[in-house]
């Protein structure tokens, strides 16, 4: 299974089951694009978070407060391994991945008319909040930040990262709520990250997809956090643009797309996009 298939997959859950039909939309980038004729559940009904929110008591962490006047279709969080055992060559992988992935879901959101809240976390040894899915920023003003996010090496706290994460995931009102945690899964200070993953996806039904980056990963760790037996690493599949064509076209129906449309129709609407970052 390819990698961003399986990704894609996962969050194409929350995006590819709301599409509405838009005649009339379809000029330029979007011609070749065809719509089915389901509607997105109302963002006003978005189930708010059950019980209390949860609190980690580690003084060295950021603190997200609940946010619940933000409503959203899916809440997607992404957190960076930014360590040492990573390295800055594999930590650029990263940027890269992500870059591309959040493209696709940019493209897909907005064919689809279904809201997606995008936080984003970099991690070493302590714990840097990018962008919070509070803010409610763009997917272009996102764009900018990941291109400027520091490979710091030190130590690695994924745990620390997860319960900033789930904070995070908890903070907005949203049907579906997604964390993609990209590690070499060798997690060496504050704790094992795995019951703190089992928590998220028991007790606040969060699905977890864990990637593994460089060639020496510590599986039993990435198993223990996503819950799943497969490891999937970004080293396995490097040719992003070429796959994310054959997710559009699977997944939007793209006919005929040229070369470098995903980039095109990406540069289309981050030119029109004249919206501030947000640090809320």
């Amino acid at each position: 299974m390819h990698l961003f298939v399986f990704v894609l997959a996962l969050i194409a859950q929350g995006l590819c089951t709301w599409r509405q039909a838009a005649e009339g939309v379809q000029k330029g980038l979007f011609e070749s694009v065809q719509f089915s004729e389901q509607l997105p559940p109302s963002l006003e009904a978005a189930p708010v978070q059950a019980g209390s929110h949860y609190r980690h008591r580690d003084s060295s962490l950021p603190n997200i407060e609940p946010c619940q006047d933000v409503k959203c279709h899916m809440t997607l969080v992404v957190a960076l391994d930014a360590s040492g055992s990573v390295g800055q060559e594999h930590f650029t992988k990263e940027l890269n991945f992500i870059r591309t992935l959040l493209e696709i879901v940019q493209m897909k959101s907005m064919m689809n008319y279904v809201k997606v809240c995008v936080g984003v976390i970099s991690y070493s040894t302590s714990v840097s909040v990018i962008d919070s899915p509070c803010c409610e920023n763009s997917f272009c003003r996102i764009f900018d930040k990941i291109d400027s996010i520091p490979y710091t090496a030190g130590r690695t706290n994924t745990a620390g990262a997860l319960k900033v994460a789930r904070q995070m995931l908890q903070a907005t009102c949203s049907y579906k709520k997604v964390l993609l945690l990209i590690t070499d899964g060798n997690s060496n200070i504050g704790g094992s990250p795995i019951s703190i993953a089992r928590e998220m996806r028991d007790e606040d039904e969060i699905s977890i997809v864990a990637l593994g980056v460089t060639n020496i990963i510590r599986e039993s760790e990435l198993q223990g956090i996503s819950g799943e037996d497969e490891v999937l690493q970004i080293d396995s599949f490097d040719q992003f643009h070429e796959l994310a064509e054959f997710l559009i076209s699977a997944n939007v129906m793209v006919q005929d797309s040229p070369e470098g449309f995903l980039e095109e129709l990406s540069a289309a609407i981050c030119a029109a996009d004249d919206s501030d970052f947000d640090s809320c």
